[in-house]
C-alpha cells in the first residue's frame, strides 16, 4: 500500500486513516493539521503515524494525498500545493475537478464524496477522476478508498447527488431510526430495547438486500401479508407525504453542494 498523507485531521480523514491502518499497521500515515489535539488522536491510534510542520513537508514524503479539509479553507491552502504532482483526493463537498485542477495543476486530482460508516469499513462513495489521472493511478486510488467500503466511480456531473444520497444520507437514516425508536418507547418498550430492534432492523434489513440482491420492492411484498399487520402500517406510511419528505430532503442536499461548488 502506498503512502497516505491527510491534510486535515478531522472524522473522515480520522476513519480512512483508521481502515488503512487496519489492512497494514506498517504502512506511513503522514497527518498535518493546526490543530494538535487532533494530530495527537492520530499518533495515539496508529502507531505509523508522522506528523508534519507544514503541508510542504507533508507532500515530499507522501504518495497520496488527501485534502480533508473544509471546503471554505481550500483557498487558504493551496498556495503550499501549487506545484505539487501527487495524485490528490479532495473530499470537500461541493469542490469540483475544473475548479482543483486549475488551482493545483500539476496534480493528478480526484473527487470523492465519502461517508462517515467509513469509520466501521461500511463507507458508501462516489469517485470523479479528472483527466490526468492514469489507469495505475486510478487502481492505487480505489484500493486505498476500498479498504473504507465501497468506492463507485461516476461522471463528476452526478457528485452532487452522490453528496445528497450517500453523503449526508446517514444523517438522515440515523434520523429515521431516531423517530422509529421513538415509536417503540411510545409503545411501551424500554429505551434500550427500542434502540436494539431498531438497529438491527435496519441493519438487517440492508444486509438481506445487498447479499441476496434483493429487488426492494419484492422484499416489502414478503414482509406484507395480506391483511396482516405490515400492510395495516403500510397503508398509514404509503398515504403519508414520505417520500416527497425524503426527495425533498435530498434535494436540499444537492442545491447545498451546488452552491459550495460555485462559491469557489
Amino acid at each position: 500500500m502506498n503512502r497516505v498523507g491527510f491534510i486535515g485531521a478531522g472524522n473522515m480523514a480520522y476513519a480512512m486513516a483508521g481502515a488503512l491502518y487496519r489492512s497494514n499497521t506498517d504502512v506511513p500515515i503522514g497527518i498535518y493539521d493546526i490543530d494538535n489535539s487532533r494530530v495527537d488522536l492520530f499518533k495515539s491510534s496508529f502507531s505509523s503515524t508522522n506528523s508534519y510542520n507544514s503541508i510542504k513537508e507533508l507532500v515530499e514524503n507522501v504518495d497520496i494525498i488527501v485534502l480533508a479539509v473544509k471546503p471554505q479553507i481550500i483557498d487558504k491552502i493551496v498556495g503550499e500545493l501549487i506545484d505539487c504532482n501527487r495524485v490528490v483526493i479532495s473530499i470537500a463537498a461541493g469542490i469540483k475537478l475544473d475548479y482543483l485542477t486549475r488551482i493545483l495543476p500539476k496534480a493528478k486530482v480526484v473527487r470523492v464524496m465519502p461517508n462517515t460508516p467509513a469509520l466501521v469499513g461500511a463507507m458508501a462513495a462516489g469517485v470523479s477522476f479528472s483527466a490526468s489521472v492514469t489507469n495505475n493511478d486510478k487502481d492505487m486510488v480505489l484500493e486505498f478508498l476500498n479498504l473504507s467500503g465501497m468506492a463507485l466511480e461516476v461522471n463528476e456531473n452526478q457528485m452532487d447527488a452522490v453528496t445528497g444520497l450517500s453523503g449526508s444520507g446517514p444523517a438522515f437514516v440515523a434520523r429515521i431510526m431516531d423517530y422509529f425508536v421513538q415509536a417503540g418507547i411510545s409503545q411501551g418498550l424500554e429505551p434500550s430495547v427500542a434502540k436494539s430492534l431498531t438497529v438491527d432492523t435496519f441493519l438487517g434489513t440492508a444486509k438481506l438486500v445487498k447479499e441476496k440482491d434483493m429487488d426492494i420492492e419484492n422484499l416489502i411484498k414478503m414482509v406484507s401479508s395480506p391483511g396482516g399487520t405490515t400492510i395495516a402500517g403500510r397503508g398509514v406510511l404509503e398515504a403519508s407525504p414520505i417520500a416527497n419528505i425524503i426527495k425533498d430532503t435530498v434535494n436540499a442536499t444537492v442545491k447545498r453542494s451546488i452552491e459550495l461548488g460555485d462559491e469557489c
